[in-house]
């Protein structure tokens, strides 16, 4: 299959998708995960001998699924659908399956689909819907000039961070513009942005849906290359800045280890903070987020560091960096050695770009001396 390097708007897709509706996983403990997810922000909708149904304070019925297995891993995510239509015209496509009853809680139709990369993807049309959850609104905050909080003191938060909805999904591909190209065609994924290698060649691009005058999230799925097909993280809304920074904190005291944050991004502009699930998966709690319609051009931007985030800690050597087991040394050689778009030219270009420094004035000089800040003029 000849894949198209220009990474621009689908002009027919096969359809248009509504929102991202769930993730799927794989995990040998689900007692464990329950209590983490928890901690997170999430709540229990349903349970079956081996499966947990886990939803946030929307309405959609769940919005992670964590499924028994001996290990744990990424399986999958599925797409809303706009309407019933969706379901007969992606039903068309090569290896998805018939329209069927989905057996799961919630119910609802769907067609199932697998990816270039092996990760299940469901459509999904008709699932019940719940009531909304309460939950807190974002916090009045007081400016200068503009005081909207008077006689008020702040409020003090602790507890989980009160999470809303899954807002998007993050994948590492080794078929990075097969990948891409999939979901846009089938799905009507649009890019938001586009980062580049110093070759000027795509390596990471940031999809939304299409939904016209609607406004979407800057990315509802965003498809990087990498060393490995697999989940980078999965992030989840919530209210306000004090939201993410609180949540930080209750999942740090009741004893999970944080990954990066808290900070505040530079495409999507959302204010982040990452942390690890007991088995090492990234999860993301995220607020004010940029939002699009379709009338948002394409961005085109180096691959960096420094174009990760606007503020915030450094970023960790670990973030986004997959240990390298044998199975995954194994899977890597035998992509290097065939006909796909893996190279160790792409990868070495990959390393490059993520191994300068994210902030290089705030080092130290050649003297010991801190570095001044850019100059503005």
């Amino acid at each position: 299959m000849k894949v198209s390097r220009a990474l621009t708007k689908p002009s027919d897709p096969v359809v248009k998708v509504w929102d991202v509706a769930y993730i799927r996983f794989q995990k040998p403990d689900l007692g464990s995960m329950e209590r983490y997810l928890r901690d997170f922000g999430l709540h229990l909708s349903a349970r079956t001998a081996d499966t947990i149904y886990m939803r946030g304070a929307g309405p959609t019925h769940h919005i992670y699924i964590a499924e028994r297995g001996r290990r744990s891993q990424y399986l999958g995510l599925g797409f809303a659908a706009a309407d019933r239509t969706d379901l007969e015209r992606i039903a068309t496509v090569p290896g998805a399956s018939k329209i069927h009853a989905s057996p799961e809680p919630g119910g609802g139709q769907r067609v199932v689909l697998q990816d270039p990369s092996g990760f299940r993807v469901d459509v999904v049309w008709g699932m019940e819907e719940l009531p909304e959850l309460p939950i807190r609104p974002p916090l009045p905050v007081n400016g200068p000039k503009h005081k909207v909080r008077v006689n008020r003191p702040q409020q003090t938060l602790i507890g989980p961070a009160g999470v809303y909805r899954l807002g998007h999904v993050v994948l590492q591909s080794l078929e990075f513009f097969k990948t891409a190209a999939w979901y846009m065609n089938n799905f009507g994924l649009v890019p938001s942005d586009v980062l580049l290698l110093e070759n000027h060649e795509p390596a990471v691009v940031f999809l939304r849906c299409n939904r016209g005058r609607v406004l979407t999230d800057h990315h509802t799925l965003v498809v990087s290359s990498g060393i490995q097909n697999a989940l980078d993280h999965c992030a989840f809304e919530v209210p306000d800045l004090d939201a993410v920074a609180n949540g930080a904190q209750w999942l740090q005291h009741q004893g999970w280890r944080q990954s990066w944050g808290v900070g505040r991004h530079v495409l999507g502009s959302q204010i982040f903070d990452y942390q690890h699930d007991p088995f090492g998966t990234t999860m993301e709690h995220f607020a004010d987020g940029d939002v699009f319609d379709e009338d948002y051009a394409t961005g085109f931007h180096r691959l960096d560091k420094q174009g990760l985030y606007q503020w915030g800690p450094d970023l960790p050597k670990s973030f986004g960096a997959p240990s390298i087991t044998p199975a995954k040394a194994v899977r890597l050689l035998t992509a290097l050695a065939g006909r796909g778009e893996a190279s160790l030219a792409r990868l070495s270009n990959l390393k490059k770009a993520m191994e300068a420094p994210a902030r290089p004035w705030l080092g130290r000089s050649r003297r010991g001396t801190r570095a001044r800040w850019p100059s503005t003029s």
